[in-house]
């Protein structure tokens, strides 16, 4: 497939239109994120045409991507995917942004790739609700965690409540946790 950044595509291409009514910085996110928009996808992903390409590197190699489609619709209703990433991709091992927050003290932990996009270099990504032994593990190497997953529903402020504890056992006085407004997500601010 082909793909170009969010700013050499035509304003009207899906990709970047979204990200623009998402009130995303298409420079910021094409310069450190390298975001794209799909022009040309392999045949055998045709539906992935005009979405969102998310690379993803860590320790300085492509490990993996995302697509993401470019419109807010029910997803359920519709029987598409929101987000689709790499088949067999090990997302329990990775850490989108690594390699950029690895430069603070500091570490601020969101579930998905938007949350990074809007609190910024010193955060990573779990690319989903629950922590892996080795995300976390990784997550020991810096000094501070912060956690601020999203607050979906009570389920998911219950798994941030046990991952804090967790993580509070393993790194004393070095783990804080914000809590957001129930139904919200950090990509939402």
């Amino acid at each position: 497939g082909r793909s170009l950044p969010l700013t050499q595509l035509a304003a009207n291409h899906p990709a970047r239109a979204y990200m623009v009514r998402r009130g995303y910085d298409i420079n910021q996110l094409s310069r450190f994120y390298n975001i794209r928009g799909m022009i040309e996808a392999p045949d055998r992903w045709k539906w992935m045409q005009s979405h969102v390409l998310i690379p993803i590197e860590m320790r300085s190699k492509l490990v993996g991507w995302q697509v993401r489609y470019p419109d807010d619709i029910d997803f359920k209703a519709a029987g598409i995917p929101k987000y689709f990433g790499l088949p067999g991709m090990p997302k329990r091992m990775m850490l989108y942004n690594y390699d950029r927050a690895i430069m603070y003290r500091t570490v601020v932990v969101v579930e998905g790739v938007t949350g990074v996009w809007v609190v910024g270099s010193p955060s990573v990504a779990l690319f989903g609700k629950t922590v892996s032994e080795q995300q976390r593990r990784e997550l020991l190497r810096w000094d501070n965690i912060i956690l601020m997953l999203d607050a979906d529903d009570q389920s998911a402020q219950v798994k941030m409540q046990e991952e804090y504890e967790r993580l509070s056992r393993l790194k004393p006085g070095c783990v804080a946790q914000v809590k957001l407004p129930a139904g919200t997500d950090p990509g939402k601010f």
